[in-house]
């Protein structure tokens, strides 16, 4: 018998809403921006969350201190 975990039942699963984004991608309109303060950790980042939201299109630009993000289609 595995001491290491106890099985429990009659535990409801909670509904998976999918990841969720700390950028505002979904509520931007064309021509939108915002800045995301640091560079090489955050551009990397930004640029494989910006794949997931196609067709959307997106640009990205290095700035004073950070990055910003613009929606562009």
């Amino acid at each position: 018998m595995n001491e290491e975990f106890k099985i429990e039942k009659g535990i409801p699963m909670p509904t998976n809403r999918g990841p969720v984004s700390r950028y505002p991608l979904k509520d931007m309109e064309i021509g939108d921006s915002f800045f995301v303060i640091g560079k090489d950790h955050a551009a990397r980042n930004i640029r494989g969350v910006l794949q997931r939201h196609r067709p959307k299109r997106f640009s990205v630009r290095m700035q004073d201190g950070g990055i910003r993000v613009w929606r562009i289609e």
